[in-house]
């Protein structure tokens, strides 16, 4: 009897630094008391893109390099201010229906969307959108209050990592409940020094 296994999707991803994912994940229980349910169902990182392979070392590091370019420019001095929290969609694609009609949830970065150009990539989000939660189509923005208040921020340190993520529950996309996710993000590639770029 042949077994399905369940789908996967890959994404190239920034993590910022654990001080800043702590804002976040407190951020995170505040929109899942007020009745979000995706509020954990995704980890605290940017999706870059959806990729159909891992990037080498050497990929990462050279992503992190544009990113930290992309924070010196316009003023930012190395800071990678985070504005509102708004929805940004994943496309509908082959291989990942279980994401399909839904949105990553959260701060969106005011920093350019770099361009990427490496051998694998099948989609570049064209928002940055620092994840704090996962909402599925149908979902209203919140369900009982309003959303909890964040004020506005910036971080210096964050890294660039691939991830993939499957459905928890393994049963491939028609049974699987589109918060019930799993997740593993490989070797942080940190963004270099100011003085280093």
């Amino acid at each position: 009897m042949s077994q399905t296994l369940p789908e996967i999707l890959r994404f190239l991803v920034l993590v910022p630094h654990r001080e800043t994912v702590k804002i976040l994940r407190d951020y995170s229980r505040g929109l899942f008391a007020a009745g979000f349910p995706g509020a954990f169902s995704f980890p605290t990182a940017v999706p870059l893109a959806l990729v159909s392979r891992p990037y080498t070392g050497e990929e990462l590091q050279g992503i992190a390099r544009m990113l930290r370019q992309a924070s010196l420019a316009g003023g930012r001095g190395g800071k990678i201010p985070a504005g509102p929290p708004e929805p940004v969609p994943v496309p509908d694609i082959p291989g990942g229906r279980f994401l399909s009609g839904c949105s990553f949830f959260g701060p969106v970065l005011d920093l350019p969307v770099p361009e990427l150009s490496l051998p694998g990539l099948i989609y570049p989000f064209p928002a940055l959108v620092l994840t704090t939660a996962l909402a599925a189509r149908g979902d209203p923005p919140l369900i009982r209050e309003p959303a909890p208040p964040l004020g506005a921020f910036s971080f210096r340190a964050a890294a660039t990592a691939n991830m993939v993520i499957r459905p928890l529950d393994g049963r491939g996309a028609s049974n699987a409940d589109p918060y019930s996710l799993e997740w593993k993000i490989g070797r942080l590639r940190w963004l270099p020094a100011e003085k280093n770029v």
